[in-house]
């Protein structure tokens, strides 16, 4: 993916719908931290711990709060929450790389498949019978995906993330490596011998639009309910969640959290 050029400090205000304080020409070729930052660099004063930086900062513009906006000498663009605003203005200097649509000669997909446009499957891939994946989805090399899953558009699927059967991802979920979506829940009884004895485990996981689940991350299928996380949840690597879990909208979880059966969480 070709990078912008510089760009000029009007522009990125318009990005942000940022108030500009100083040269509306000024370019920007980049962000940078405070403490790394080079003339052309734009950067932003998120914590106060940061403070004592912006006076010897070489950035030729900086992200300010109306409050702090005289704190710096040179350009500033005034808005709310400087971190979100900047962050913004990253992703725009550095687009995602795109895949190239294309199906690799070593991938092996399933009957009755429905691929729709822009499709993207690497090396290697393997898909089960009838699953469904949307426009514009990322398959990259090693993914398993069971019989009749769903993917919805723009998704990307990591290298190496397993799909159970009839899992249903929504639109623009990312999964990272390693992950195992739909997996059997951890449902076991004790038999008259004291032996156990292992449940069905009859539901699925269905994962909202906008979810992003982390690298060797597992989420269980349901016991007879589906687990489900909703539209925008965020989830960090190694985490487990059981089955029947339900994560509301909005919901972030931090690496290493394990969620036992059943439990609901509610939205943000």
């Amino acid at each position: 993916m070709t990078k912008p050029g510089p760009v000029s400090l009007e522009k990125l205000a318009s990005l942000v719908q940022a108030e500009l304080l100083g040269n509306p020409e000024l370019m920007i070729s980049g962000v940078a931290t405070l403490a790394s930052a080079k003339p052309g660099s734009l950067s932003f004063l998120g914590q106060g711990a940061y403070r004592k930086y912006l006076a010897t900062t070489q950035a030729s513009a900086v992200m300010l709060t109306k409050a702090d906006a005289e704190a710096f000498d040179g350009a500033v663009l005034v808005v709310p929450n400087p971190r979100a605003a900047f962050y913004r203005i990253a992703a725009y200097f550095n687009p995602p790389h795109k895949k190239t649509p294309g199906i690799h000669e070593t991938a092996v997909l399933g009957e009755d498949c429905v691929l729709d446009e822009d499709i993207s499957i690497g090396p290697h891939a393997c898909i089960g019978a009838r699953v469904r994946l949307g426009a514009g989805v990322v398959v990259e090399a090693g993914v398993v995906i069971g019989d009749d899953c769903v993917i919805g558009a723009h998704s990307v699927l990591h290298a190496n993330v397993v799909l159970y059967h009839g899992v249903y991802l929504g639109d623009r979920v990312t999964i990272h490596s390693g992950a195992i979506i739909g997996r059997e829940g951890f449902g076991f009884v004790p038999n008259e011998r004291g032996a156990w004895t292992k449940l069905p485990q009859l539901g699925t996981v269905r994962i909202g639009d906008d979810c992003e689940v982390g690298s060797n991350t597992t989420i269980d299928r349901g016991a007879l309910d589906d687990t489900v996380l909703e539209e925008g949840v965020i989830l960090d690597n190694q985490i487990q969640i059981g089955h029947n879990v339900y994560v509301g909208a909005y919901t972030a979880i931090a690496g290493c959290t394990g969620i036992s059966g059943s439990t609901r969480i509610g939205r943000r």
